[in-house]
């Protein structure tokens, strides 16, 4: 909403000059349309608590204001007339425009610090692969080894370390397509946004080129462009931009058939592509049904057979490998879950694959990969539970490590504990009285 208001603003400023009486006119219709829309995209935005939204909507609509009432020409007149109260206003509006950022994040300390470590430990990422990338959809693992490569250093503040997370997304496309495609792609995507803004400036599409420079604001802080809906719409909103109202109708209507047949060709291709997807994911949900009810020998089968088709997706990765791994198929529960390894970087994985490669006795590898999670995340106490029951299991005992491991379990403890942690707790300190009562 925050993208189309300037849309609604700019044809709202456009028509106000409209009798306002003359309802069945398309100029009026259009005018109380968008005063309707705006008044209602106003109205939710009053209930939505997201900073960045609100600035993406208030800088765009500065902008389609400022096009519309005064222009680059009447702008140029009056700095060069009043030059010093020009410098004042400007410093004033950046300086309103930072606090309501720094307010947002010190109402938000902790969501505004894991803001900034993900954004650092990207940028590190990015110079690791600034030609190359990782290819899309590898921001996940490559930022996670990042992680625990900052994590080493002397660098690494103990707030960071309590903090962090294995985020699947930057929270800020232009750092995320650096390091998927590279400062290239990067570039490539930064010209895209200009050249659409040029031609919107170009072509008087005030309101379209308002509504990419709200994405390309909010695309600062979150990540629009990982949801398909948005590439549609920025590219639906290039298409206005680059078009010229005053375009030769004759060259115009000669070079649609062409246009045309290419979008019909592709259009053909991507739904021949996707013609299945429907019930793919519909046998997906009916073996949900049975995971959640654990039928985890009658669906273990069934997963099997919509791997090809769903090997993209993190969820039916783990959900097939848990069917696997409590029917006994171990091996092929880890290939499973190794791929989802590849998509993403959550700490579920990892336990996963400790808890088959413990059940099939390679215990070492169990412990390199919970050794890996407490790496990237050294402030997560349930990897130390899970290392200290590791070693304290009579194939694989080391009671200096397990003394390790426990002790750093109970000093991570949260002050506020749910039913889960206390019963943690308990069992760890079950577990070390049982030791101390053996020796």
């Amino acid at each position: 909403i925050a993208i189309i208001f300037p849309v609604c603003l700019n044809t709202l400023l456009r028509f106000k000059d409209c009798d306002k009486t003359a309802v069945w006119e398309s100029r009026t219709f259009l005018f109380y349309f968008s005063a309707f829309g705006a008044t209602l995209i106003i109205t939710a935005l009053f209930f939505n608590t997201n900073e960045p939204v609100w600035i993406a909507a208030i800088l765009s609509g500065i902008w389609v204001c400022w096009m519309r009432m005064i222009g680059w020409k009447q702008t140029k007149e009056a700095i060069q007339r009043h030059n010093k109260l020009f410098a004042i206003s400007s410093i004033i509006l950046f300086v309103i425009v930072t606090a309501i950022i720094l307010a947002g994040n010190i109402r938000k300390a902790q969501a505004g610090d894991r803001r900034l470590l993900i954004w650092n430990i990207t940028t590190h990422a990015i110079m690791g692969h600034p030609i190359t990338g990782t290819g899309i959809g590898g921001f996940p693992t490559t930022y996670a080894k990042e992680q625990s490569a900052y994590f080493k250093t002397d660098i690494a503040s103990t707030k960071e370390k309590r903090t962090a997370i294995c985020p699947l997304y930057a929270y800020n496309e232009y750092l995320q397509i650096g390091l998927e495609l590279g400062i290239a792609g990067l570039l490539l995507f930064i010209f895209w946004l200009a050249f659409s803004l040029y031609y919107g400036i170009k072509h008087r599409q005030i309101g379209v080129s308002g509504g990419i420079l709200a994405l390309g604001i909010f695309a600062l802080y979150s990540y629009p462009l990982q949801l398909p809906t948005y590439w549609v719409l920025l590219l639906f909103l290039t298409v206005i931009c680059v078009t010229n109202p005053k375009h030769d109708k004759q060259r115009e209507q000669r070079s649609i058939p062409y246009i045309s047949a290419i979008a019909a060709v592709l259009t053909c291709i991507l739904f021949y592509g996707q013609k299945d997807s429907y019930y793919t994911y519909k046998e997906w949900k009916a073996l949900q049904d049975l995971y959640h009810n654990q039928a985890y020998e009658q669906a273990a089968n069934r997963y099997a057979g919509l791997f090809i088709q769903l090997y993209h997706r993190t969820d039916f990765l783990y959900e097939g490998a848990e069917c696997f791994c409590k029917t006994g198929q171990h091996d092929i529960a880890i290939m499973w879950l190794d791929r989802a390894l590849k998509l993403s970087a959550d700490p579920e994985l990892y336990y996963a694959i400790a808890e088959n490669k413990e059940a099939i006795k390679q215990y070492r590898e169990a412990e390199s990969y919970l050794l890996e999670v407490s790496r990237i995340l050294p402030e997560k106490g349930y990897t130390y539970f899970l290392l200290a029951k590791l070693y304290a299991d009579p194939s694989f005992s080391h009671p200096d490590k397990f003394q390790k491991a426990a002790k750093k379990f109970l000093t991570f403890q949260p002050s506020t504990q749910n039913k889960i942690t206390k019963e943690m707790k308990k069992e760890m300190l079950q577990i070390i009285k049982s030791r101390n009562h053996n020796k």
